[in-house]
């Protein structure tokens, strides 16, 4: 198995490693921080060392121990080159299934070493939800853009011009405007004002219209890219009446406006952008632990702590899984049935078997695919809600109908 890299990650890439979490095959998943001042990379080949000699021990003696010694001896060949290039490091690698992944992750990721079955994605999952695709628009009475950013970069860009008469049209007729007090503004009075009324009213015809298209485009947008966040921008007038010609699922996607400095250009348009799409991110996460905390103690169509959110998912109740991924919980796994336990569960209650301690951040993701149920993760305040409830919770599926 060749190992090149470690490569920048993009989005797709990503993407591409998040279904080896329910591969049969063993994986080596390693993510280790860079810190800022390690230009020398010593400091994380020490931890990695550290942490890969503790897993030998855990391991040796198992029939895990052999393939494993493998996976590590690779790994530690490769660090030896590694020069800082972001963050995090991400690794996930499988001589048994042919895989092998090295990136630099944006985003800081803790240190976390696993081998076992399927790759552990936590840390993708959650670099992707960062990078989700997020909208702008930028409206004005004759022209207009939508752009999407993915991954903290332009991935696509529209431009739109329109057709718009001017407004301050000069010379005679009957759609002219004078300045008021002119002998032309008072011969346009004296032959009837309304003129220049229906000249606004032709002009505002075709801004609608031009609206209305990229109204049309925008939805184009974010049926291609599954936008969930759109920020507007754009003179005030524009902004009002574009908002008019958005259908009810594009209006619920608007998180706001975001003032744009005309003179800033494009790489602070990008970093406005990013700034308010995380933080929009933050406070639709805050309004989801709130929803989950107060129905889950009504007992009213959600779960939240180890137990009750476990015994939902094995009873495929949940249709989305809660996670704070700072912290981790640990867990029992049944090897007969493969149920995720709580800590206590020695024995399982459905095979009388006895069951293995397991790391639930690392089975949970798994799980969730299998038995598809979105998987959120929270931070930040969000997060620190969730942690009084062990970190985890969900939102269950409405009952059945009779």
């Amino acid at each position: 198995m060749q190992t090149s890299g470690p490569v920048k990650a993009s989005a797709e890439a990503l993407r591409g490693l998040i279904p080896l979490a329910r591969s049969p095959q063993q994986f080596l998943s390693v993510y280790m921080q860079v810190p800022a001042n390690d230009d020398t990379m010593n400091g994380l080949r020490l931890r990695l060392a550290s942490r890969l000699e503790n897993l030998a021990q855990e391991l040796a003696g198992t029939p895990l121990a052999k393939a494993f010694t493998e996976e590590r001896r690779a790994l530690e060949g490769f660090v030896k080159s590694v020069r800082p290039g972001g963050s995090s490091l991400a690794i996930i690698s499988s001589k048994e299934a042919g895989v092998w992944s090295a990136m630099w992750l944006p985003n800081s990721a803790e240190d976390h070493v696993r081998f076992g079955r399927g790759a552990y994605i936590l840390p993708l999952v959650d670099a992707l939800d960062e990078w989700e695709p997020v909208g702008l628009v930028e409206v004005h009475k004759d022209k207009a853009r939508i752009l999407v950013l993915e991954a903290d970069r332009v991935s696509e860009s529209h431009h739109f011009e329109a057709d718009v008469p001017g407004k301050n049209r000069v010379g005679g007729g009957a759609g002219a405007r004078y300045r008021p007090g002119s002998i032309g503004a008072e011969a346009q009075h004296s032959a009837g004002g309304g003129a220049a009324a229906r000249y606004e009213r032709h002009v505002q015809t075709h801004v609608d219209q031009h609206l209305k298209e990229v109204a049309h485009e925008l939805d184009e947008t974010v049926r291609r890219t599954n936008l969930r966040r759109i920020f507007v921008a754009g003179a005030v007038e524009s902004r009002t009446q574009f908002r008019t010609h958005l259908n009810h699922e594009l209006a619920a996607k608007l998180m706001g406006d975001l003032p744009v400095n005309p003179r800033g250009g494009d790489a602070a348009l990008i970093g406005q952008l990013s700034q308010a799409s995380r933080q929009a991110e933050r406070d639709q996460e805050l309004a989801l632990i709130q929803e989950i905390v107060t129905r889950a103690e009504k007992n009213q169509g959600a779960v939240a702590g180890i137990a009750p959110t476990l015994a939902a998912l094995q009873d495929r109740q949940v249709r989305t899984l809660v996670l704070a991924p700072e912290t981790s919980q640990e867990g029992r796994q049944c090897p007969a049935c493969e149920r995720l336990l709580p800590p206590e569960d020695i024995v399982c209650p459905r095979c009388d078997a006895k069951t293995r301690r397991v790391n639930l951040w690392e089975e949970l993701p798994a799980a969730a695919m299998s038995l598809d149920v979105a998987l959120e993760l929270v931070h930040g305040q969000a997060a620190s809600d969730l942690w009084a409830y062990e970190g985890i919770g969900g939102l269950l599926k409405p009952p059945a109908a009779h």
